[in-house]
């Protein structure tokens, strides 16, 4: 994997939750992103 100085495999993660956010329902995100719980989705 290629290193990103100032960025980690979390930030992309997050990125990718946050835009995904705004195009999907939150179900379905929760799906996407391999949450068992809802609220993980919802709080991160």
């Amino acid at each position: 994997m290629a290193k990103l100085d100032g960025f980690s495999a979390r930030d992309f993660r997050h990125r990718f939750g946050y835009v995904m956010a705004e195009r999907t329902s939150l179900h379905r995100l929760a799906q996407i992103m391999g949450h068992d719980n809802l609220n993980t989705t919802l709080y991160i």
